[in-house]
């Protein structure tokens, strides 16, 4: 009995030893929406006579005013953690596998913009003031901008 007791207790050692040495990460916001599937994510629609700014990576805030969310490291269409523009027409998913995860979209300075999610009407003021971001809700994932006066 000692003997088999003595070798349980050896086994949960070995057992503590190896879990206490594993890692747990945790997946940045940016990294958590990727996805490879055209409107697997986020998805922006532009009928507005004017460009729209997107961004595919986002941080914990639901929005940011400025030029760029911080986790944008450059203007491409072809990176993660980037942003780009989508034009009349054009969805963010037409932009490729770099945009079917559309994190934010931004109501630019000295604009009135107005959207569409989940059937209400939204309107973002930014005359007289700097771009404002907007997250993207992960339960609506489709918003329409449907005007921009500048």
């Amino acid at each position: 009995m000692r003997k088999q007791l003595g070798k349980l207790m050896a086994s949960a050692g070995a057992l503590a030893a190896l879990v206490g040495g594993l890692t747990v990460a945790q997946a940045s916001p940016a990294m958590a929406g990727t996805c490879t599937t055209a409107g697997c994510g986020g998805v922006i629609r532009n009928v507005a006579s004017r460009q729209v700014s997107v961004s595919n990576c986002w941080g914990t805030t639901a929005t940011y005013v400025g030029a760029q969310p911080p986790c944008v490291k450059v203007v491409s269409q072809y990176k993660y953690s980037a942003s780009w523009f989508i034009t009349k027409g054009q969805t963010s998913t037409n932009l490729g596998k770099y945009y079917y995860d559309v994190d934010a979209w931004r109501a630019d300075a000295g604009c009135f913009t107005k959207v569409q999610e989940n059937g209400a009407t939204y309107a973002y003021d930014r005359r007289g003031k700097d771009h404002l971001w907007i997250k993207i809700n992960s339960a609506t994932k489709d918003v329409v901008i449907t005007s921009v006066t500048c």
